[in-house]
C-alpha cells in the first residue's frame, strides 16, 4: 500500500513552512515502512490508480499545502469532472480577465473567460493540478491541452495512463513526468472471467451448444450500451 506523507521542514523567511511530499510504501496500513520515494516538486507528476485508490485525496492534500510545496508559485486545481464554468471560478482568474478585457467578469463571454484562464496560467507559469484526466473530451480537452502547454509544472491523476486522451498523453510524455501507481482495495466485478471459464469448461466437456449459448449471452450483456465500471 502507498500513502502520501507531507514532511514539514523549517519555516522560511516568508513565514511559510517548507513541505516535502513523499510516497511511503507499506505492507499494510499501520505496518512498517518498506520504501520511501520523494515526489519531485521541480518536475511533472503522473499519478495513476483504479477507483478508490486515493488519487483525488492525494491531490486535495497537495493543493491544501501548495504554498509550502511549490514556493512562490501560483497553484490551481482543475477537476475534470466539473463543468468548464467551475474551472474559471477563481478570484485570480477573474481579476486577470477583467484587467485584460477592461470589462466586468459578468460581461465576458464564455470563451473569453476560458482564454483568461489560459492566459493567466501562461503568464504566471502556474502549477496546474489535473484530477481525473481520463474524463476529458471535446472542449474540455482543448482547454486542458492549452493549460498543459502554459503550465510550469503539472500533477495529473488518471485511472490508467493508457486511458488518457491520446493528444494529452503525448503532450505529457514529452515532459517526462515522474510516475506513481496506486493500488485500490475496492472490489471489482469478475463475472466475465467466470463466465468465460464456464464456457471453456462446457466446450471441453463436449457440450458446444451450451458453450456457444453462454458465450453469446455474455457478449450480448457487455455491448456498447452495457454498464461498465470506470
Amino acid at each position: 500500500m502507498k500513502f502520501l506523507r507531507l514532511k514539514r521542514h523549517r519555516t522560511r523567511r516568508d513565514g511559510i513552512r517548507s513541505v516535502l511530499p513523499v510516497v511511503v510504501e507499506k505492507a499494510r496500513k499501520f505496518g512498517r515502512t518498506l520504501r520511501e520515494e520523494k515526489i519531485s516538486v521541480r518536475r511533472d507528476v503522473l499519478i495513476t490508480g483504479a477507483h478508490h485508490s486515493g488519487k483525488t485525496r492525494w491531490l486535495a492534500r497537495l493543493h491544501a499545502e501548495a504554498p509550502g510545496v511549490w514556493r512562490g508559485r501560483e497553484v490551481i486545481l482543475i477537476r475534470c469532472v466539473n463543468p468548464l464554468a467551475a474551472w474559471v471560478d477563481d478570484p485570480r482568474v477573474i481579476a486577470h480577465g477583467e484587467k485584460a478585457y477592461a470589462r466586468s467578469w459578468t460581461q465576458l463571454r464564455a470563451w473569453e473567460r476560458l482564454d483568461a484562464l489560459v492566459a493567466w496560467v501562461s503568464e504566471v507559469r502556474a502549477v496546474v493540478l489535473f484530477d481525473d484526466v481520463q474524463l476529458l473530451t471535446g472542449r474540455k480537452l482543448d482547454v486542458a491541452l492549452r493549460l498543459l502547454a502554459g503550465a510550469r509544472w503539472v500533477v495529473v491523476t488518471a485511472s490508467d495512463e493508457a486511458r488518457l486522451p491520446v493528444s494529452f498523453r503525448l503532450a505529457l510524455q514529452r515532459r517526462r513526468p515522474q510516475r506513481i501507481n496506486l493500488k485500490s482495495e475496492a472490489p471489482y466485478d469478475a463475472t466475465a472471467f467466470v463466465v468465460w471459464l464456464l464456457s471453456l469448461a462446457a466446450l471441453g466437456a463436449g457440450a458446444w451448444q451450451l458453450a456457444a449459448a453462454i458465450a453469446g449471452l455474455n457478449l450480448l450483456g457487455r455491448g456498447r450500451r452495457a454498464a461498465r465500471q470506470t
